[in-house]
């Protein structure tokens, strides 16, 4: 029995929900229904975002292949603030959106503060020669047109 165990880190693209206490889809959901992307904290924490499809080849590739390695990290080593993360969302979802920025004194929702959130993806390279493909800013540009057709069907 080949076992691997996937250490998921944090994600983007269509079909993640943009309603939770995520900063990514918290942004864009803001960015299209208001004019304005608030971020809670200071803005200065550090994180990264998979592209959902590489994620998926990620963990199809891990478990059709062998490894003598059973524990990976699966996500990105491509680091951004939270503050680039909102002004990002801004330049491709809603260009004339304000960012808000609250700095609220180590800000979470039902987590502990964690600053920097960023994988090792080392191991994943090594064995599997696996990277990020997907551009953060295309996986928010999916985001923004899966969001904006739902929407337009519900309108229907």
């Amino acid at each position: 029995l080949n076992v691997i165990i996937a250490r998921c880190f944090a994600f983007s693209g269509p079909y993640l929900p943009l309603n939770l206490h995520y900063a990514l889809g918290n942004f864009v959901h803001q960015a299209i229904n208001t004019n304005e992307i608030v971020i809670n904290s200071d803005g200065r924490s550090i994180r990264s975002y998979l592209h959902l499809g590489d994620m998926v080849n990620w963990l199809i590739t891990m478990l059709t292949n062998d490894s003598e390695d059973i524990l990976f990290n699966v996500g990105s080593d491509q680091e951004i603030s939270i503050k680039s993360l909102a002004e990002l969302v801004r330049k491709i979802v809603n260009p004339t959106a304000n960012i808000v920025l609250l700095n609220k004194e180590n800000y979470s929702v039902g987590n502990s503060v964690v600053n920097k959130y960023v994988p090792d993806i080392s191991k994943a390279r090594k064995q599997f020669n696996l990277n990020p493909t997907t551009s953060l800013s295309h996986s928010i540009a999916c985001m923004k047109k899966y969001e904006l057709q739902k929407q337009n069907k519900f309108k229907e």
